[in-house]
């Protein structure tokens, strides 16, 4: 009889044990905050280090989910955030300053300090980056500095000394030229010493010139800096670098595979690179520092990959706490690991610049050197950047040879004097 009680009694704890735990799981369910994490990524090695840096995150914070929302592109982050659906985080690479300007971002110094996020641990051209009149709105993910990536066995076989940190914009120049082939069949060349496709601005920004004075809103076309950097840029062009019909003789994919055949001598791109080079071993190659301007003091071009939280967010707190983690020590690691891109916290990026290449170190030298950031970008203003469209036009029609460089640079300036007319209503 008292077994039979004692089984009822136990049969009876057991139950109420059920209903309690089960009632537990239901609050702990009910407690999970989901956030939506707008990432446009396409590439899958990235996808892969979002996915791990995720799912980390989720064990460490088991009271947040996070929902990926993946393959959207810039203008349909812009048009949720327009139409008050905006994701409660998102990644971009594209000008943010114009969105802090409308103020469509959350302010993340409060969080900051709240959560104690140590901004001595990163690069200062990092948290610059993320200021936008001296507010924090965004946060690094990764660093883009571009670097001169050579073919040393170009290098070598045209007798040739390796690019040094003393060099400059005609030494630079005068390399490209003697890798350039002139004799190739048919009277098409066949190697470079260099490529650059249409670009331009870079040079520009790197010898401290700006097409235009945004403060007194101006086109600043033909200042001596802007005029002397788009010379150089165009004479690059025509002598050693690929035009676009010479481009189509190429195989592969953009400017990797010629380079790795030994068909382009030098490039300029991100330290991105370094991670598709390092795994072949078909060619020598290394990185070397921008070439020094005509104004005798190199300048490094600062951009990068960042998280944001929108000011519409429904789940800010959370969000940052994301945020703080994908951009903090533990976040960090995982990008370490892949050795692709210039960390923004200061000890997982020198942990990363381990040789291939040789000269990975420079680096570590470039972060301490000068640095500037698009100012087009810093400006806040879009109506700046939607004005570049006039700019690349005439550019192009340069390169092509459809018109001189002096009737294009004319050109450029009236198109962008009319259209400042129209945006800004006067023209100074």
């Amino acid at each position: 009889m008292k077994k039979i009680r004692f089984n009822i009694i136990l049969a009876f704890f057991v139950f109420l044990l059920t209903i309690y735990v089960t009632g537990c799981e239901k609050k702990t369910v009910e407690k999970e905050t989901v956030i939506r994490f707008f990432n446009p990524q396409s590439l899958s090695e990235e996808i892969k280090i979002m996915e791990e840096i995720v799912n980390e995150f989720e064990k460490d914070n088991p009271d947040i989910k996070v929902k990926v929302e993946s393959g959207g592109t810039p203008d349909k982050l812009l048009v949720e955030i327009a139409g008050g659906m905006p994701p409660d985080v998102f990644l971009s690479w594209t000008d943010w300053g114009p969105m802090a300007a409308k103020n469509a971002l959350l302010e993340l110094d409060t969080y900051i300090k709240k959560y104690q996020l140590n901004l001595n641990d990163y690069f200062p051209s990092a948290i610059d980056f993320s200021k936008y009149k001296g507010k924090i709105y965004v946060f690094p993910v990764n660093l883009h500095i571009p670097v001169v990536f050579y073919n040393k066995d170009m290098f070598d076989k045209a007798g040739m000394p390796y690019p040094d940190w003393a060099w400059t914009w005609n030494e630079y120049y005068e390399i490209a030229v003697r890798l350039t082939d002139n004799a190739g069949k048919n009277g098409m060349r066949t190697q470079f010493g260099t490529q650059l496709g249409n670009s331009a601005y870079f040079w520009i920004l790197q010898n401290k010139g700006n097409i235009f004075d945004i403060e007194n809103k101006r086109i600043n076309i033909k200042s001596k800096e802007v005029q002397e950097s788009l010379r150089f840029a165009y004479k690059l062009y025509k002598d050693a670098s690929p035009s676009l019909s010479e481009m189509k003789t190429f195989s592969g994919v953009g400017d990797v595979n010629p380079f790795m055949i030994g068909r382009i001598g030098m490039f300029i791109q991100t330290p991105a690179y370094v991670s598709i080079f390092s795994k072949g071993e078909s060619f020598h190659w290394d990185i070397a520092p921008l070439p020094i301007p005509p104004h005798g003091e190199r300048v490094n071009i600062v951009s990068a990959d960042y998280l944001g939280i929108p000011r519409g967010s429904r789940h800010p707190e959370e969000a940052f706490r994301f945020l703080k983690y994908y951009c903090g020590k533990k976040g960090m690691k995982v990008f370490a690991s892949h050795k692709r891109f210039i960390l923004p916290y200061r000890d997982m990026a020198y942990e990363t610049f381990v040789p291939p290449p040789e000269n990975i170190k420079l680096l570590a030298d470039i972060f301490n050197k000068p640095y500037i950031f698009d100012p087009l970008n810093q400006s806040g203003d879009e109506r700046w950047i939607e004005m570049m469209t006039s700019f690349w036009n005439g550019w192009e029609l340069i390169l092509s040879g459809d018109i001189s460089f002096n009737e294009g640079i004319d050109k450029m300036e009236n198109e962008m004097n009319r259209r400042l007319g129209r945006i800004f209503d006067s023209i100074k």
